[in-house]
């Protein structure tokens, strides 16, 4: 059985797929990173407790070829199993999803109904980003709760 540490370190990594809007640092220009969340199903938090929702994510600066991350708490807030899902959306500029890519650690872990799990979410720039790919941009993220019948767990 998983510890609440393991359990807390798996939510982080799913929610940090859960990115809305983002912002990049290309070269050696500081850009804004915001980013809006939403969840069909699931509560994603900023907190362990979750206590606070998680409405947008600052990713600070990344330059190319640079990662950052943001841990996340997911909790599932019905009364049935299920495993999660995201997909990315509403680029702008277009070409923005041809150079970073969003990431996450969830590894397919089951939420019984009240758990809640840490989930890393990344957003890595590829190493052939510059200024004269874009500066800035924003994509929606969406995570998706689907029903599961499995009791797999971290």
């Amino acid at each position: 059985m998983a510890t609440l540490n393991e359990k807390l370190l798996g939510v982080v990594v799913a929610a940090l797929i859960v990115i809305l809007v983002v912002s990049v640092l290309v070269a050696s220009q500081r850009i804004s990173n915001v980013g809006k969340i939403k969840g069909i199903g699931v509560g994603i938090y900023t907190d362990s407790l979750c206590t606070v929702k998680c409405t947008q994510i600052n990713w600070g600066t990344l330059g190319p070829g640079e990662m950052t991350g943001a841990t996340l708490w997911f909790r599932n807030e019905k009364n049935t199993n299920f495993t999660l899902s995201y997909v990315t959306g509403n680029w702008t500029p277009a070409s923005a999803s041809n150079y970073l890519l969003l990431g996450w650690n969830y590894t397919g872990y089951v939420f019984k109904p009240l758990d809640v799990n840490p989930i890393l979410v990344t957003l890595t720039a590829a190493l052939n980003v510059s200024l004269g790919n874009f500066t800035d941009f924003s994509f929606d993220t969406t995570v998706f709760a689907t029903e599961s019948n499995s009791t797999v767990t971290p």
